[in-house]
């Protein structure tokens, strides 16, 4: 990804981190894809995980060392190694999911008490103000607004 990107997640990550006093604490990426965010959250005082269902990522994480484990969650039994995490984050991934509310659920089961999570998605609302359609993406099985989302 661009430079810019990076540099945004980067500020991104270090604002949610100290925000929620995250340091050396379990956060778990869902659909880490090949691992570009993961590397970028690594380079904080947190131990960073990551789950992914694509075999060929799970390898590409792997080859760069990262702590990653090929799973889907989808059910609140599902359990993901290492948990329970103290936060999650999930980006540019929830619009993919089948059943986000289940994943949700599951998700939920694999955290601390207080656990929290940093969800983001494309935003709906912008989309039609904007008249960005080129945004309209066939694997996009959801689009949500900010009250939607909530």
């Amino acid at each position: 990804f661009s430079t810019a990107m990076k540099e945004f997640r980067i500020k991104q990550f270090e604002e949610f981190i100290a925000q929620y006093a995250l340091n050396g604490k379990k956060i778990i990426e869902i659909g880490t894809g090949r691992g570009e965010y993961l590397m970028l959250m690594n380079e904080f005082d947190i131990h960073a995980s990551g789950i992914e269902y694509a075999p060929e990522a799970v390898e590409e994480c792997l080859r760069q060392k990262l702590d990653v484990h090929e799973m889907y969650i989808d059910n609140p039994a599902d359990k993901i190694e290492g948990a329970p995490f103290d936060a999650f984050f999930i980006l540019n991934f929830f619009e993919h999911l089948p059943a986000p509310n289940s994943t949700l659920q599951s998700l939920y089961q694999n955290l601390d008490d207080d656990g929290i999570g940093l969800i983001e998605v494309p935003n709906f609302d912008m989309i039609l103000k904007s008249n960005l359609f080129s945004e309209f993406i066939s694997d996009h099985l959801f689009y949500f607004t900010k009250e939607t989302l909530s």
